[in-house]
């Protein structure tokens, strides 16, 4: 925090003799204001760190260690101790002891350890309190520490949990540890790593289900998407697209970019079958992309027992895509 030699001792004993003299040491002046803004600072930062980390500020202790600056004796700064708190409310306690001092390093003498520079930040009369386990925080980290990696949430997720302000503080202080990740306003995933692809971005089927599960809301992929998850497309669509009952809305998680658009009934009447996701493919692609090569790719890939329901849901597909559909459908061509 700065010694005798830069913030107390010239400022006592030269400025005032330079301002009898008519000059304004600057220098000297501006040294001693920062020495007298470290308690502040500290306290800020302590507070950030504490924040972060996910602990109560309300009757939390500090130990500070490195208290002390004068080799073989243990007084202190009280000034800048009594700068780190201005609660008229707040017992400021200090016990300095033993530190030794060899050259610019300092050793704490494990003796004392304990004790050295110890600081308490307690209400008066009352003493300090922990987490409680049923806090808001506590029970929504017991939730991301049970989920698997991967796992995306919303502050909807903990709704049976606590009011929206507090969750929203606990997910700040589960982003700020690393617990989770933010995707964007109001969504998070507990990150998952590989070993050599390092940190992963949640699945697509994980964002969409975070989104629209608290609503119960249809989605049906569509266009390049949904041929690409019938296998029958390798282009990688730089959009991904979903027809819903909901309204229309554009989400950015990490790199992807998922636009929800609304639809008719019609549109959703398959929604959750294979049926639904093959007019969209083929929507997609069009007729004359259609290939036996594709259609044979999609009966490779789809059970037979699973290509015969498609059949069921035939009358919601165009005229022209019937007879894909039949193919797609039948035992052998």
């Amino acid at each position: 925090m700065g010694g005798h030699c830069i913030g107390v001792d010239p400022y006592h004993y030269l400025t005032n003799k330079a301002e009898t003299l008519g000059y304004h040491p600057q220098v000297i002046l501006t040294g001693r204001r920062i020495n007298d803004g470290m308690g502040k600072f500290i306290a800020e930062q302590t507070i950030k760190q504490m924040i972060a980390a996910g602990s109560y500020i309300k009757g939390a202790r500090v130990n500070v260690l490195g208290l002390a600056f004068r080799a073989g004796d243990g007084s202190t700064q009280p000034r800048v101790m009594a700068d780190m708190t201005d609660d008229p409310d707040v017992d400021l306690q200090v016990w300095p002891q033993r530190a030794i001092c060899i050259g610019a390093i300092w050793l704490i003498c494990p003796k004392y350890m304990l004790y050295f520079g110890q600081i308490e930040f307690c209400k008066k009369n009352q003493m300090p309190r922990s987490a409680s386990p049923n806090s808001t925080g506590s029970q929504i980290a017991r939730l991301v520490q049970q989920s698997a990696p991967g796992t995306v949430f919303t502050p909807d997720t903990f709704a049976l949990v606590g009011s929206r302000a507090s969750i929203d503080k606990a997910l700040q202080r589960l982003v700020a540890a690393g617990e989770l990740r933010r995707l964007s306003r109001g969504l998070y995933d507990k990150p998952r790593h590989d070993e050599l692809l390092g940190t992963l971005w949640p699945t697509v089927d994980a964002v969409v289900q975070a989104l629209v599960g608290k609503d119960m809301l249809r989605t049906q992929p569509a266009g390049v998407y949904a041929a690409n998850m019938l296998g029958i497309s390798e282009q990688v669509p730089a959009k991904i697209v979903f027809l819903t009952d909901g309204i229309s809305r554009t989400i950015k998680a990490g790199p992807m970019q998922i636009s929800f658009k609304r639809t008719t009934p019609r549109q959703m009447a398959a929604a959750g079958r294979l049926s639904g996701l093959l007019i969209q493919a083929f929507k997609s692609l069009g007729a004359p992309h259609i290939t036996p090569a594709r259609i044979e790719r999609l009966r490779q890939n789809i059970p037979a027992a699973e290509r015969a329901r498609v059949l069921q849901d035939i009358a919601l597909a165009p005229a022209w895509m019937r007879p894909f559909f039949r193919q797609v459908a039948q035992e052998e061509i």
